[in-house]
C-alpha cells in the first residue's frame, strides 16, 4: 500500500486557510511523520506520491483546484514552499 499527499496554495475565497505556508507546513510536518505512518498504516516504505508537482491552471471547478503543484505551472519554484519539499537537486527545468 502506497501514500496520496497533497495540499494546494491557493488563498481565495473558497479556500480558507490555505498559503504558501501552510502547504509548507503539511509537507514538513508529512516528512517528519513518515516513519511513524509507515509502520501504522502498514505502507511500503518509500513509497508516498505528492499530490502534485506541477500546478494546472486549465482545471475547472474550484478555483484552488490549479494550484495543488509543487511547482509553478511553468516549471518554477513557488517561493516558500518548493525548496522545503524537493531536494535541493531537483529542477524540473534540466532535461
Amino acid at each position: 500500500m502506497g501514500a496520496l499527499g497533497g495540499f494546494h496554495s491557493f488563498n481565495g475565497a473558497h479556500a480558507v486557510g490555505a498559503s504558501i505556508a501552510n502547504a509548507r507546513l503539511f509537507y514538513q510536518d508529512m516528512r517528519r511523520d513518515l516513519g511513524r505512518m509507515t509502520t501504522t498504516y502498514n505502507l511500503v516504505p518509500g513509497y508516498v506520491f505528492l499530490f502534485e508537482l506541477f500546478d494546472e491552471a486549465k482545471k475547472t471547478g474550484n478555483p484552488a483546484e490549479a494550484h495543488w503543484g509543487l511547482l509553478n505551472q511553468d516549471g518554477t519554484p513557488k517561493l516558500g514552499l518548493t525548496e522545503f519539499v524537493l531536494p535541493p537537486s531537483f529542477s524540473a527545468t534540466k532535461p
